[in-house]
């Protein structure tokens, strides 16, 4: 996992944070996502859902071709921490 060093809220998560630099000199400082793939393959925002009983799971959402919620064509990305390999973490 990369420290972005940018401190955010589960409450107010945005991906286009990941388009800003972090303001700690000497490490790596963004941005960490190009700003091209903020929308899905339809162009509808990507979602981020924390579970608010693990401080480093959340989902990443499409919505889908329809963009509506909760229907059959979402597709979801869970994201573990306590999943990933320990030689993977420092990515």
């Amino acid at each position: 996992m990369v420290d972005t060093h940018l401190i955010f809220s589960k409450d107010n998560f945005d991906l286009k944070d990941l388009l800003l630099k972090s303001t700690v000199e000497g490490e790596v400082n963004g941005p960490y996502l190009e700003a091209d793939l903020l929308n899905d393959a339809w162009g509808n925002p990507y979602t981020i859902q924390f579970d608010p009983k693990h401080k480093f799971k959340y989902d990443i959402i499409s919505w889908g071709r329809d963009g509506k919620p909760n229907i059959k064509d979402d597709l979801v990305l869970t994201y573990d921490a306590a999943l990933v390999s320990p030689r993977l973490s420092g990515l």
